[in-house]
Order: C-alpha cells, then structure tokens, then sequence
C-alpha cells in the first residue's frame, strides 16, 4: 500500500506539507553552529574521536521518515520531533558550539521537547542513514540531566532518575512508586496534586481488578545488594561509556591498531587543552543520603613529561593551582547542587582544605609495569604545604593517549576531610585523582 508520509498535512495524493512540519521544527532548533569564543583566526582545532561523535547525527538527509512514522507526534503534534532532536545533538556534541546549555535548556523546558519522546523506536526502523534518532534524543537527555543537572519544569530529569532509584530500591519498577518518586517522594508537597490528580486512574483500576491495594501500597521484591552495587559502581565512573555504534572511516583504517612507542629524549608540556585533571570525592556516614559525590575538575594545570628509552630516566613533574579547582557536578543527594552550592564547596576547599596553596608533584622513581608501555611511577605531592610521598601507574596508549589513577588519604597530607550535620555526614579521607591527556604532536 502506498500513502502519503504520516504526521504532515496532505497537499495533494502523496504530496505533504513538509515545511508546515518537519522543516518548522527543525528551525526551533537553531540547527547552526554558534562559534565558541574567541574565535580563531583561521579554524577551531578539534580531535577526530570528538567528530566522530557527532557523525552519525550528520549523516542524516532530511527525508522526514522519522518524523512521518513518530508515535509521539500523533498524539502531541507539538512535539519537536526525532529529526529536528538528532539536529540538536549533531551541535551539542560539537565542541565548537559555544551554547550546549542554552540548547539543552530550551528543549528540556519545552513541554512538547525532548522528554516527550516514548522510546517507541519507530525513527530507529525508519532511518534510511541509520542515524538513531532516538539514541541521540537519549543523549540530549543525559547530558542535560547528569553533565548540566537541568532541572526543567516538565519534571522530565526528575522522572528519568527515579526510573533508577526504583529499581535500585526495588529490583524491578514497582510503578506505584514512580509517580512520587518523580516528584520526591510520597511526602513532597510537589508529589501531594499529581497523587489527587491520579486517583481516578487508580480507581479504575482497582474496580477493574487490574490491581489490587497491596500491590498498589507493597512491593514484593527487593533489590540484592550486587544490584544495587552494580548500579553505584556504574553512577561513580568517572567516564560515561557511549555506544556509537555508528560506522566510519575506510577500508584502509582497519589495520590493526599500534603500540604507542616510547621516543628516547621527547619532552611534552601538557595543560587543559590536552586533557583533564579531575578529582573524585565520596561521602560516607549515617546521613550520607543527604550529601553528594563530587566530580571536580582542576582547570589551571601544567605537566612536564621527558620520555626516555629507559623508563628510570623519564621525568615527571605537574603543578597546579588550588584555587582552579571547580565543581562539574554531584551525584545522589537530596537535592541537585546549585550554582551557589557548588560556588560554596569550591571556597571551603580553597579556604579550608587547601588553603589556596600550589599542588606540586616531582617524580622520584619510575619503572616498567606489567603491561609493556605502562610505567609506576613513585614521587613527592605537596598539598597544602606538606609533602608526602605518592604512588601510581601511568598508561601509554596507542596515539600518545596517557592515563593515570591515584588515590590520595587526606589525612596523611594533613587535611581534616569535610563534615557537617554534626559528623554525620562526611566527605571519604580518600579521594581520585585522575588525569586523562594526550600528548601533543612534536
């Protein structure tokens, strides 16, 4: 059977109104580039893994097919739609585009924007270019609610977290609970006009025997411990694993991969522009539910690294500045950090934890490790004005891509880890530090 395309007026037998539709949409989401600032002279430098990212929502050709097969448009035509969302991303994934908040805070305030997709996975079949719609809608929907902790008066962020909670608390979705879990809980004055307002559904549904009142109050299931810690360990990456599993390059770029090589007497200056320097808190004590885990990121850093053929002869040195140390984002809590909270954390290390002191590190030993290009690396930290010795492994990967974890105890460099609530809650003696870089070419 042959019909015109769904979701756009008719003009005439196949012919629809896609400008009325699909092209209006697109438009709402200022589907251009808006320069990050400075701009240079001549082009932005981006790395070819940051691209790549975005290629898959580039690829897309503007047929509409998604939006012509789109469930959720049928039943709300204001919806944005998936081609104009994967537009969205094609710029928010574009490390040159200077308004990534902007864009996700205006399709997460939209009643009709990206929380209104039902992942029906029609738009997946639909796409002729394999562009996934719907997986970029989910990544729009990620970032805004776990990178930039938008709050949007849809209550779409809260809903997607208590998805998470519940089953963390449960095991399996006990539907019961997702309502007010979406709003804060049973007792959250916000939770209190969308129970009144679902009391009809619900009995409909008791007089329709499709539930019954301890199913609708009790849960029968329970969460083990290993999925819950299964579902902490996932939250606490520090890095968020995305599954493009679009395809690029050429036939000649699948040849195996290779080692990176230690080049006798190369030296490499490294700063915020060839990676990240981050730090990881995690709380502990009985009101440990009312705090967060931080993710900080450290953004005025300097490291000297002189490779050698011999790894006793390489040298390691970084420095940092305190007062650089920012607060990117927390997890768990009562409530999401804002602004002012994080402003508030970001001063209490400064004044109180590091006392806007330099954070120097010098190598005093390095040595191969188990892997043929990792080394363990043994050096002096000077935090706060004690110095204390430190130890760690360094990993060369294949493109001069280095990484590196180490675990750093308050307490031995004399630091007197965060408390409030009386000792209840507390920020771990133990925090991560990480740093993630690549080595500039030359």
């Amino acid at each position: 059977m042959v019909e015109p395309m769904g979701n756009m007026p008719v003009i005439k037998d196949l012919i629809v109104d896609m400008d009325a539709v699909h092209w209006k949409k697109v438009r709402s989401v200022t589907p251009w580039l808006i320069g990050r600032e400075p701009i240079p002279e001549r082009e932005y430098l981006v790395d070819r893994e940051a691209m790549v990212d975005v290629t898959q929502s580039m690829a897309c050709i503007q047929c509409g097919a998604c939006v012509s097969d789109c469930l959720a448009m049928e039943v709300d035509p204001d919806f944005t739609g998936p081609a104009a969302l994967a537009k969205s991303y094609r710029f928010v994934g574009d490390p040159r585009d200077d308004e990534h908040y902007e864009r996700l805070r205006y399709l997460a305030e939209d009643p009709s924007g990206m929380y209104t997709c039902t992942h029906c996975f029609k738009c997946v079949d639909a796409c002729p270019k394999d562009v996934n719609p719907m997986g970029q809608i989910m990544r729009l929907r990620r970032i805004a609610g776990t990178d930039y902790q938008i709050e949007d008066r849809n209550n779409g962020s809260r809903h997607e977290h208590a998805f998470v909670q519940n089953i963390r608390r449960n095991g399996l979705l006990h539907e019961a609970d997702l309502l007010p879990d979406s709003y804060g809980g049973k007792f959250n004055p916000n939770a209190i006009p969308e129970l009144l307002a679902s009391l009809p559904i619900v009995l409909r549904g008791l007089l329709r025997r499709k539930i019954t009142p301890r199913k609708a109050l009790l849960h029968p299931h329970k969460a083990s411990n290993e999925l819950r810690a299964l579902i902490d360990d996932i939250e606490t990456e520090p890095t968020r694993y995305e599954l493009n599993l679009y395809l690029t390059g050429t036939d000649e770029d699948n040849q195996p991969a290779t080692v990176a090589t230690i080049d006798a007497g190369a030296h490499y200056t490294l700063g915020p522009k060839d990676g990240t320097l981050s730090v990881r808190t995690k709380r502990e004590g009985a009101a440990a539910k009312a705090g967060h885990d931080l993710l900080i990121h450290v953004n005025a850093w300097t490291a000297s690294v002189e490779l050698a053929e011999d790894p006793a002869q390489t040298k390691l040195e970084l420095t940092a500045d305190a007062s650089s140390l920012r607060v990117r984002k927390g997890t768990g809590g009562m409530q999401a950090l804002g602004d002012e909270d994080k402003q508030n954390i970001e001063q209490t290390i400064n004044d109180e934890v590091l006392k806007r002191g330099r954070i120097e590190f010098h190598a005093t030993s390095v040595q191969r490790a188990g892997a043929e290009e990792n080394l363990k690396v043994e050096g002096d930290l000077t935090l706060g004005g004690t110095t204390h010795p430190i130890a760690f492994e360094l990993a060369i990967g294949a493109g001069g891509k280095l990484s590196a974890k180490a675990v750093v105890t308050q307490s031995l460099w004399g630091m007197t880890p965060y408390t409030a609530l009386f000792g209840t809650l507390k920020v771990s003696d133990d925090v991560v530090v990480e740093l993630k870089a690549k080595l500039p070419a030359g």
